[in-house]
């Protein structure tokens, strides 16, 4: 069983895992699946999948790490932060589990005046090369406010810096570099990940040098017959966003209620089978 093996799953992703859409505030939505569903939840942490892999797995501690707008320079960031403050042999008792969002428009940048990471979001238009419009917080769900004169500025810079700097190709390929050596690091010292969401870029540069790597750390589901390393492509090729389920009261794009319930289930069920023989 997994509990034999790891004391502790982390998640990390963006507001597909945070479980973006079911905020407290939103109260229509939580009243709507109240009565539809009989479901009831406070915030969008109670609906989230690692937290139904909690419930299914108590045992194990799970932490959601996941944070609205965030990409996978803070996901590594997260996890390079955690390796270091522990040691290896705590290290290998921790599973790391990646929903890897698109790179380019979600950006992990420090500020001085708050001494602390920010979110920066870039509204990028790969057809025409230019950027339509930037966002800075310091979360989207639980803030607190920035101070408004610091975030137009700082929007303003984050949008200098991207049409100056980022290049959608040159930037992609310098995550695949920096995924590419904490997969190494992991693979040396005996840490397990697995990684899902928009991961081509990445099963092409680290398929080059582990030949089977996608297939060994790639989080491949199984739901209804079928192979899946996206949830939100999942959700939404299954008709399971929240638009779906509670159409009447938001056309909100994230997973819904079902949507992560069948991901966590898939998650467990996917870690059994392949942890299972290592106790028979």
């Amino acid at each position: 069983m997994i509990n034999n093996i790891f004391n502790k799953i982390i998640f990390n992703g963006c507001s597909f895992t945070e479980g973006g859409g079911f905020e407290a505030g939103k109260r229509e939505v939580i009243r709507e699946y109240k009565e539809k569903y009989g479901f009831e939840y406070k915030c969008e942490k109670d609906v989230s999948y690692p937290t139904i892999v909690q419930r299914l797995l108590p045992n194990v501690q799970v932490i959601n790490q996941a944070k609205s707008g965030s990409g996978a320079e803070r996901i590594l960031r997260k996890a390079w932060e955690y390796i270091n403050s522990h040691s290896i042999e705590e290290c290998r008792k921790t599973l790391f589990i990646f929903e890897v969002p698109e790179a380019i428009t979600r950006l992990d940048k420090y500020s001085n005046k708050y001494n602390t990471y920010l979110v920066a979001n870039v509204a990028f238009d790969y057809d025409k090369g230019i950027i339509n419009d930037t966002q800075v917080v310091m979360d989207w769900i639980y803030g607190p406010p920035l101070d408004e004169t610091y975030r137009n500025k700082a929007r303003q810079v984050i949008r200098d810096y991207s049409e100056m700097f980022i290049n959608p190709m040159a930037y992609d390929t310098l995550i695949q570099y920096q995924f590419l050596g904490f997969a190494s690091f992991c693979i040396q010292n005996g840490i397990q990940f697995y990684y899902s969401g928009c991961i081509q870029f990445l099963d092409d540069m680290c398929n080059k040098f582990y030949p089977d790597f996608s297939d060994k750390y790639r989080l491949n589901v199984e739901l209804n017959g079928k192979i899946e390393y996206n949830f939100y492509g999942y959700s939404h090729h299954n008709n399971l966003l929240i638009k779906d389920e509670v159409p009447n009261v938001s056309q909100d794009g994230h997973p819904g209620y079902v949507a992560h319930q069948n991901w966590a289930e898939a998650i467990v069920e996917f870690l059994n089978k392949k942890y299972y023989k290592k106790y028979l």
